[in-house]
């Protein structure tokens, strides 16, 4: 990367950076280089299959060497490369010496043979003619149908089993893959399997090494152990290991514990990745359920996943209407069960039904799904209870956007969150309108739950499993004051439901305005405890599902009330969303500086958060190539000041459209 004047180094000397506090220079051209930054090293990882990238970066006459990967950056200090050129010619020889891997290319990814991708293309023309030809898949499974995107070269990797067996598949363009350049930063593909001889759907993604026991190869074999129905068929899975068989993981981590190293200066805590691969059977997203029955027969079995997975132990952390899945035959044709996919962030239940302490304390999930709790407290434990929470927020988005419907949608119960100071950090929280929507408070009083869904047995299913949340949520927000127990929440009474809804509620239709008596207030406490226990069961959902589903004395599903999507994707909108969220990147927080010399500028850390790799120009840090260069060619430790990992690389997030919701939008 080559800028015109020294102005547009974006960071400080080592003796600078001391005084400042911060590595990174904050004044606008900075900023604007370290994003420029950012996007080159993004784009490598992007269109290239990479475990790390080297940046030369070159401003008027002093350079600096970066070296970046998925848990953060290494930055040398700057040198006069004029007056003293040895560091920058050491750097040339020595990358242009250097094997594929220590440059950075994943090498476990080769090209195939011609005929290797004759038979991948004619595998995915078959599954897309199969399944009604491209304009029905743009519209149902929007993504699948730019597979053979000539824009992309074709790829072969093979998948060692950690469980599971070999896999050896033929890749294309991504079906979807994060622009993070730090974090797991996952991409998947659809893949033609040449062990299988069959399309397969393939994950890739820089799983947490500090989190082995909890990895998604982990969650699958556990679930494949002991049967657990409605999980994926898992073909392979595992963690990946290079040619030479060591480990694929970050670097960056390590330099940052170099903490009694001379040029160590500060550090801000780094996670160490590994790159994991998943190979499993390729399953339908909700687009592609033709009718609410099929929708809420999805809903239940992930209810059911749910309930036995946690019987074992384990807990989701990630139902979303993108995890929630349906698996057809072969042809697409005929609906089979549905399945909750991706484990990538689950976590082990505790004897109180909460994740253990075992796991970061970071929120997990998706934004618009998560609970009211998680939302609200960034330091609650994850439960049973979120979960069953997750699934009706799931039911009801997926209701408003992909089934027949005219209601007045309130996305902000979904997308709502603000910033608040917890614990002296700024964490974002949310949950308010999602309290709201269950207490049918005045500002949500003019909004029904259910007015404008045309399925009418749906709408009462949505209502019934509501008035549950409803009840204690009504009687959450009462408090004692003055010894007795006052209502927080102002609320409606139960009014105006259907037959149906009224038939399934199994308590008293009493609200808030009706009147209790001083034994019924005195008994809120125990009865709220017991309201929180039959929440937290699954099965207490599945029978609510069961009913509604087979019982035609509450109403009859209708063949077919699958809509379009009533908030598809827009390229040209999400584009610009991803360029603005670009232009927000901020490079912020501690960094480490590495300085093994005093005859140039010391160095300091570029914040990201991903793998080194190599932008095919620049070099890691003298020590950094004196791991992956020849002897001759290694630096004598004052030839060159190196920096290690610095800050984490943070984006901040905006919403251009709640159609942005699938993955990890927030």
């Amino acid at each position: 990367m080559f800028k015109v004047s020294e102005l547009a180094d974006p960071f400080y000397s080592l003796a600078e950076a001391r005084q400042h506090g911060s590595f990174e220079k904050t004044d606008f051209i900075s900023i604007e280089t370290l994003v420029q930054l950012a996007r080159c090293g993004r784009d490598l990882f992007l269109y290239q299959h990479r475990t790390h990238v080297f940046v030369l970066f070159i401003a008027g006459n002093v350079a600096r060497f970066i070296r970046l990967d998925r848990a953060g950056a290494c930055v040398s200090s700057s040198f006069d490369y004029v007056q003293h050129p040895k560091p920058l010619a050491q750097f040339l020889w020595s990358y242009s010496n250097m094997s594929s891997a220590h440059r950075g290319w994943d090498t476990t990814v080769v090209e195939p043979s011609s005929d290797e991708v004759d038979d991948f293309h004619a595998a995915i023309n078959d599954w897309i003619t199969r399944h009604g030809g491209v304009e029905v898949l743009k519209q149902r499974f929007p993504g699948v149908e730019s597979t053979l995107d000539e824009d992309y070269p074709t790829y072969k990797l093979t998948v060692e089993p950690e469980f599971g067996k070999r896999q050896e598949l033929v890749i294309q363009r991504p079906f979807s893959q994060s622009c993070n350049l730090i974090g797991h930063s996952t991409r998947t593909y659809i893949a033609y399997s040449q062990t299988e001889k069959t399309v397969v759907f393939y994950k890739e993604s820089w799983r947490v090494d500090a989190e082995k026991d909890t990895s998604e190869a982990t969650a699958y074999r556990k679930l494949s152990e002991h049967n657990v129905p409605h999980t994926p068929t898992v073909f392979c899975a595992g963690d990946v290991y290079s040619v030479g068989g060591e480990l694929v993981h970050t670097e960056t981590n390590i330099w940052a514990r170099k903490t009694e190293a001379e040029w160590f200066v500060q550090s801000s805590a780094l996670e160490a990745h590994v790159l994991h691969r998943i190979v499993q059977r390729l399953y339908y997203p909700v687009q592609w359920l033709l009718s609410s029955r099929q929708f809420v027969t999805v809903m239940r079995d992930c209810t059911i996943a749910s309930e036995k997975s946690s019987e074992i132990g384990l807990l989701h952390r990630d139902i979303s209407i993108g995890n929630v899945m349906a698996n057809f035959t072969d042809d697409g044709r005929t609906f089979i069960e549905g399945i909750l996919n991706d484990w990538d962030h689950f976590g082990y239940v505790s004897s109180n039904n909460q994740v253990g302490s075992i796991h970061r304390n970071l929120k997990q999930g998706t934004w618009p799904f998560m609970s009211i709790e998680i939302l609200k407290n960034p330091n609650a434990l994850h439960s049973i209870m979120d979960e069953m929470q997750s699934i009706f927020w799931v039911l009801l988005y997926g209701t408003y956007r992909f089934f027949d419907n005219n209601a007045d949608i309130i996305w902000d119960v979904f997308f709502d969150r603000k910033k608040k100071h917890v614990e002296g950090k700024e964490e974002f929280v949310g949950g308010n309108p999602k309290t709201f929507f269950f207490l049918q408070t005045d500002e949500f009083i003019s909004h029904s739950r259910t007015n404008g869904i045309t399925t009418r047995v749906l709408g009462d299913l949505v209502e019934s499993m509501a008035l549950h949340w409803q009840r204690y949520y009504y009687i959450q927000g009462w408090w004692p004051m003055h010894g007795e127990w006052r209502p927080l929440h102002g609320g409606s009474a139960y009014h105006g439901l259907s037959d149906a809804v009224r038939a399934v509620a199994s308590f008293p239709l009493k609200g808030l305005r009706d009147g209790w008596t001083n034994e019924e207030i005195d008994r809120l406490p125990a009865v709220l405890e017991d309201i929180k226990e039959k929440l937290s069961k699954p099965q207490f959902w599945i029978t609510i599902f069961d009913r509604f589903l087979n019982d035609e004395t509450l109403g009859v599903w209708p063949g077919s009330d699958a809509v379009p999507d009533k908030l598809p994707p827009q390229d040209e909108v999400e584009a610009t969303n991803i360029m603005a969220v670009l232009e927000e990147q901020v490079w912020e927080g501690e960094i480490v500086s590495i300085d093994m010399g005093e005859s140039y500028d010391h160095s300091e850390s570029l914040s990201a958060d991903s793998d080194y790799g190599d932008s095919g120009l620049s070099t890691a840090s003298a020590p950094a190539r004196k791991k992956h260069a020849r002897d001759d060619d290694d630096l004598e430790d004052g030839d060159i000041n190196t920096s290690g990992p610095s800050s984490r690389f943070r984006k901040r997030q905006r919403i251009a459209s709640p159609a942005s919701s699938s993955g990890d939008p927030l």
